[in-house]
C-alpha cells in the first residue's frame, strides 16, 4: 500500500516500483527477488477490504486523499 500515511503524493518507493517492477525483498533474514504487480479494479477493492478489516486505519488513508492509493502484490521468483 503506497499510502505514505495518507499523503496526497505517491511516495518515492511507489513511483520506483511502478517504474521498475523487479524488486529485492529482505524479510526475516531472507533475501529474494520478486516482481511487483499493481492490484487494480476488483482485485484492488478485494485486497483493500481485507487490509482494512485487519487494520481499520488503512481505510482512513484513502478517505483523506483524492488519489487512488496503489496496492502492490509481490510475486516471488
Amino acid at each position: 500500500m503506497a499510502s505514505a500515511g495518507g499523503s496526497p503524493v505517491l511516495p518515492a518507493w511507489g513511483q520506483n516500483v511502478r517504474a521498475n517492477s523487479p524488486v529485492t525483498i529482505e524479510c526475516l533474514g531472507e533475501t529474494y527477488e520478486a516482481r511487483a504487480v499493481e492490484a487494480v479494479d476488483v482485485e484492488r477493492d478485494r485486497v483493500l477490504g481485507r487490509m482494512v478489516r485487519a487494520l481499520p486505519r488503512l481505510g482512513e488513508y484513502q478517505t483523506t486523499v483524492e488519489r487512488k492509493i496503489p496496492l502492490f502484490r509481490l510475486v516471488r521468483g
